[in-house]
């Protein structure tokens, strides 16, 4: 080993320093990051990263990408909503409710199809379903905790209701004849979404928009247009309109 004298190690202590310096400038510089790189990348916005959102029930819509979790997070599948001791949930065979928290059910709409959604409304409840007498999704109401049922799209259902359905829909012992074809058109009455109540209104997704009903679904008024072939789900936050669109209706 060798032995330096405290001459040597002095005279060239300021040489060490600096190359020492001169190292730690150059580790820095290479995990430096120009300011503007800092900035939080803007992710692309697509249609069902946004929504429309009314808060004068549906006269106005604003488009947003501040969507609570909750609704942007909704997907297809079974939905319920619980009301003075009754449950009304969605199910592959149509409408179910329970009143005793879901320890017995009972089919309440069927008509070959599944349920599509179910809402709470102001002395009960709303519902969609597929009939597949008519080809299409119906939406009906209760007032009586759900034991009977009223139709309330009339007016968004076509003259005809005699439809085709293509094979989006895979039906449980349901056979079509040669006058409706596998690749024929769905119907749009078939892509209804959701139904929401606001203060007294009907709200409904449907694939030419969202429509509003002031006199319990006798009559409907178009408020916003669809837009990409999508079709609107509906939610409500407070006194809050959320309209997300989505593909299918789901």
């Amino acid at each position: 080993m060798k032995i330096y004298s405290s001459a040597f190690v002095l005279l060239f202590l300021p040489l060490a320093i600096e190359v020492a310096n001169e190292s730690t400038l150059v580790q820095h510089s290479a995990v430096a990051t120009p300011q503007e790189h800092l900035l939080p990348l803007q992710a692309p916005t697509d249609a069902e990263s946004m929504a429309f959102i009314s808060s004068d029930a549906g006269n106005t819509w604003q488009e947003t990408t501040a969507i609570p979790p909750a609704i942007a997070q909704q997907t297809a599948g079974n939905k319920q909503v619980q009301s003075a001791g009754v449950i009304i949930a969605t199910g592959q065979l149509g409408i179910k409710r329970s009143t005793d928290n879901g320890a017995h059910w009972e089919w309440v709409i069927s008509e070959g199809g599944v349920g599509i959604d179910v809402a709470k409304i102001n002395g009960g409840f709303a519902a969609i379903t597929f009939s597949t007498q008519s080809h299409t999704r119906r939406i009906r109401v209760s007032y009586d905790g759900g034991i009977n049922w009223q139709p309330i799209d009339e007016a968004l259902q076509p003259a005809s209701t005699q439809r085709s359905i293509n094979n989006l829909f895979t039906l449980a012992k349901q056979s079509y004849s040669a006058s409706h074809p596998n690749n024929a058109p769905l119907p749009e009455e078939a892509m209804i979404s959701s139904i929401i109540e606001v203060e007294g209104n009907f709200y409904c997704g449907h694939p030419k928009g969202v429509f509003k009903s002031a006199d319990k679904g006798k009559t409907w008024q178009l408020l916003l247009p669809s837009k990409a072939g999508k079709v609107y789900t509906l939610s409500v936050l407070g006194k809050q309109i959320y309209a997300v669109p989505r593909h299918g209706g789901c």
